[in-house]
């Protein structure tokens, strides 16, 4: 098995070190001690991995670790446009191995391409008024006033009127 390599954190160097492995150790004791100098991580809200780095004279800062990940073993971001993607899909696996700089259309096309992702259609979109079923007897109402039926459901008429032409709700 490969031994952990270790390189500083850009920015921090002399502070903190990130492994190829997505582990980050404190060289020096700030405040409460960790496990042999490793930091233990926290998810933040999208479920990436994080640890909040300090340094006298500084405001402490939250910071991803994948991004620690390719700063230190791979280099700075290529563009400002440019993020971090997991190649295997898990926001916890930080591994060097598993990391890439992408653009962000590189980073969708990756997500839509391994099923990491799924379009938020129907019912399950998140502002979704309508149910399939109520899509399926509003087809059936065509000929109606759309207006009148768009009020029945908290729609507007143009939602009606896309329902029957197949523009709204063409997956069903």
């Amino acid at each position: 098995m490969p031994v952990e390599q270790w390189r500083p954190v850009v920015g921090y160097e002399g502070f903190y070190e990130v492994s190829d492995a997505g582990h980050v150790r404190s060289l020096q004791r700030l405040g409460r001690s960790a496990r042999n100098g490793v930091i233990t991580p926290q998810p933040n809200q999208k479920g990436y991995l994080r640890v909040r780095l300090s340094r006298p004279e500084t405001t402490p800062r939250s910071v991803v670790i994948q991004r620690l990940v390719l700063t230190a073993f791979v280099g700075p971001r290529p563009s400002a446009d440019h993020e971090c993607n997991h190649k295997n899909g898990r926001k916890s696996d930080n591994r060097r191995s598993n990391l890439e700089w992408v653009t962000p259309k590189e980073n969708n096309a990756h997500a839509v391409a391994h099923g990491f992702w799924r379009p938020h259609k129907g019912e399950a979109h998140g502002r979704a008024k309508l149910t399939e079923a109520d899509v399926l007897v509003i087809r059936r109402r065509r000929g109606e006033s759309p207006t009148a039926i768009g009020r029945e459901y908290d729609v507007t008429g143009e939602t009606i009127r896309g329902i029957w032409s197949g523009r709204l709700w063409k997956h069903i």
